[in-house]
């Protein structure tokens, strides 16, 4: 049951720092050849729709968000690594302790 709630921590802790990163790559990954920057929306047409205002949304709100989610998710490891390793020592005394007690 522990192992199995680890992975999923691990994985959350994962996700929360990967998933803003996301939508930063997105927006600079464009293959559209437009001109992307924090200063100012540009226009950005694309089979004559303007897709300037929502990659400028998408490449300003991953790099603000992942400003807080990394960091965040640096910790969270670091917390997860501790639990980690009271588990690991707890489950090696576990059985000298049972050992013990049957002698």
């Amino acid at each position: 049951m522990a192992r199995r709630l680890m992975i999923w921590a691990l994985v959350a802790i994962v996700l929360l720092a990967a998933l803003p990163m996301l939508s930063l790559v997105l927006a600079f990954a464009s293959g559209f050849d437009c001109t992307l920057n924090e200063g100012d929306i540009h226009p950005c047409v694309v089979l004559g729709l303007d897709f300037g205002q929502l990659l400028y949304i998408m490449s300003l709100g991953g790099f603000i968000t992942a400003m807080v989610a990394v960091p965040l998710a640096a910790l969270l490891l670091v917390v997860w690594l501790i639990v980690l390793i009271v588990l690991l020592l707890l489950r090696r005394r576990r059985p000298a302790a049972a050992r013990r007690v049957s002698e």
